[in-house]
């Protein structure tokens, strides 16, 4: 199910798919900032662009 785009330098992450493996997205009141958390561990931070996606801040780390 995965879908080519143009010119796309950076991965596309699929919430639902994070979302049947347990972890929890919650939002900032502002809108601006999401967080992809693991039990109280967050996992990742995307901040909204312009053009309403979230960008992932900073890098992943692999672990297990």
């Amino acid at each position: 199910g995965v879908r080519h785009v143009p010119g796309l330098k950076r991965n596309l992450v699929s919430l639902g798919v994070l979302h049947d493996g347990g972890m929890v997205l919650r939002s900032d009141r502002d809108k601006k900032t999401m967080r992809i958390m693991e039990g109280e561990v967050t996992v990742m931070i995307g901040g909204r662009t312009a053009s309403l996606l979230y960008k992932l801040q900073g890098s992943t780390i692999a672990v297990g």
